[in-house]
């Protein structure tokens, strides 16, 4: 019954919510990265995580899939009832698919996960380790799928992961490996723009608190497993992006990184998780350090990683990140962030030589090639569309802002701040960027009233400035204790309906909302 009400839930509510679906089902991918294939089982398998699991682990996380393949056929031959193996081929398909996003692979590989569930099925029913990598792969493969556009099917398999691994869990409470996916679900379920009945209907649930709660108890409970160790830095990275995303303390999160095994992995997918971590909260300087560690080949295999160095050059206003974007455009077969690379050239041409032709150029190539289904490459479209130019030297502060540079933004900004203030076509973003550099120098008197001039002016309440800086004035008074006063904005950053990144914002109020509300325990 419960199955067939969340069929039909979801197939009710896919229209209207198939974008915010997507965006959790990548906010668990973000996550679980900052971390084929039949044979026939004669007898009664088991896991075994033994040493060559572990190097099959390794050179997965390392995008060594050749050696990964090489080691688990050796421990198949050797050991076939090793059901181990099967888990960590799918690792392989996941990040293989992660990383390329090439249609292809995807339809040839996408019928190993039957397969693979299917020689679960000689295990011991009452092995603890069986729901869990049952739970592993079919949570994997929502992933991937949302990576697609399957968006019915990857919802269906992550209600189905999430529903395994709660059942599972009851019956085996000191198995705390379970924790590892259940603790991005419960860390996330707050705040999924799901009507309120839908939730209780398809049964998911869970706090940011209950989220910690459960990755802090795995971390402390795998340094005393080294069977299973090799989960250690995945779930290392989950309680850091944790803390990123749904605590909203990025500092904390980069202490938290920097103490990791995580930091010192020199795999791409650990270097991966890294940059994200120093380019949300600021350390820009040292996300460029460490992508100057990648080598030739790590871009090669992982072209995503040359998009970030791109990024992160461009936000030191360095002229040679406009390489980096040509050699992720050159490399990478998938569909996201192409039209957000094209946009990124058209902002260095921009603000590094001031080159407008250049600038059109490649805004015409947003416009016209990649997809426009994730939110940055949507507002790249966006700007493609539009025919107002960026203002240089807002978007110079911008990407100085973004880069952790607050004061080389805040001295860039302030030099055409009376030109700017009354400027109609400009004031909105002008007042917008005053406040969060404002915000980030502490200067929380001036960054608040920067915001409320936004929130002031009815022409623009349907941006993205005015939901942002209802958001931000909520974070400033919840950073100062003001519990009431912080409600009231994000409430209201809630009431606002933006033409850009809505999901997001609204995700980010709901999080806050909740942090107060655990807070009053």
């Amino acid at each position: 019954m419960v199955n067939l009400s969340f069929e039909i839930l979801v197939r009710s509510y896919y229209y209207k919510f198939q974008i915010p679906i997507r965006s959790f089902c990548q906010h668990i991918i973000t996550i679980l990265l900052c971390i084929q294939c039949t044979s026939h089982v004669s007898s009664q398998g088991r896991f075994d995580y033994n040493t060559g699991i572990q190097q099959a682990y390794i050179a997965a996380s390392s995008l060594d899939f050749k050696r990964g393949h090489q080691i688990l056929d050796s421990i198949r031959h050797d050991d076939p009832t090793n059901l181990a193996v099967v888990h960590i081929e799918n690792y392989i398909d996941f990040f293989t698919l992660f990383i390329s996003e090439k249609q292809s692979d995807f339809d040839q590989l996408k019928t190993n996960k039957e397969a693979r569930l299917k020689l679960l099925d000689t295990a011991d029913p009452s092995d603890p380790y069986l729901p869990f990598v049952q739970a592993e792969i079919t949570l994997q493969w929502a992933l991937i799928r949302s990576k697609f556009d399957e968006l019915f099917l990857s919802a269906r398999e992550l209600y189905k992961a999430y529903h395994i691994l709660e059942d599972a869990k009851a019956d085996n409470p000191h198995f705390l490996l379970y924790n590892k996916s259940l603790s991005i679900i419960h860390a996330l379920a707050e705040t999924i723009p799901l009507p309120g009945f839908v939730k209780s209907v398809i049964g998911v649930s869970g706090s940011i608190e209950q989220g910690v709660s459960e990755i802090t108890a795995l971390i402390d409970y795998l340094q005393d497993r080294p069977d299973t160790r090799l989960f250690s830095e995945e779930s290392q990275a989950i309680y850091a992006f944790i803390i990123l995303y749904q605590q909203n303390d990025p500092q904390a999160a980069w202490d938290y990184y920097l103490m990791s095994q995580v930091s010192n992995n020199p795999s791409p997918v650990a270097k991966f998780v890294g940059v994200k971590i120093a380019q949300r909260s600021g350390h820009n300087t040292e996300a460029i350090q460490i992508l100057d560690t990648v080598t030739d080949t790590q871009f090669g295999q992982f072209p995503y990683l040359s998009f970030l160095k791109g990024l992160c050059l461009l936000r030191d206003l360095d002229d040679q990140a406009e390489q980096y974007f040509q050699h992720f455009l050159q490399h990478f077969q998938g569909r996201h962030y192409i039209k957000e690379a094209y946009q990124k050239i058209g902002w260095s041409a921009l603000v590094i030589d001031n080159n407008i032709p250049r600038y059109k150029t490649a805004m015409a190539a947003c416009q016209d090639r990649g997809y426009a289904t994730i939110d940055d490459d949507k507002q790249a479209l966006k700007d493609a569309n539009s025919d107002q130019i960026p203002h240089p030297q807002l978007l110079r502060a911008r990407l100085l802002y973004d880069g952790g540079y607050y004061q080389r933004a805040f001295t860039s900004l302030i030099q055409q701040s009376h030109t700017l203030y009354y400027d109609e076509e400009y004031k909105a973003e002008y007042l917008y960027r005053m406040g969060r550099i404002s915000q980030m120098l502490y200067n929380y008197p001036d960054a608040i009233g920067y915001y409320r001039e936004i929130l002031g002016t009815d022409e623009y309440s349907t941006t993205f400035y005015a939901c942002n800086a209802a958001l931000q004035v909520g974070i400033i008074y919840e950073d100062q204790g003001d519990k009431t006063q912080a409600k009231l904005y994000f409430d209201q950053c809630l009431s606002l309906k933006p033409d850009t990144y809505q999901y997001s914002l609204h995700q980010k109020a709901k999080s806050g909302l909740n942090r107060i509300k655990d807070q009053s325990k």
